[in-house]
């Protein structure tokens, strides 16, 4: 999986702002992504 360099900084930063591991904050965001993706399709 490839990310926008970008994007790879700014998780690094917020990581790095609460003193958590940057898979961490991934594998937050896969989950609320998901679960708004889930929530979305039985919606419609």
């Amino acid at each position: 999986m490839m990310m926008h360099p970008d994007v790879i900084a700014d998780i690094k930063q917020v990581a790095i702002d609460d003193h958590r591991a940057a898979w961490d904050i991934m594998e937050q965001a896969a989950k609320e992504f998901l679960r708004r993706r889930k929530r979305s399709d039985t919606e419609g």
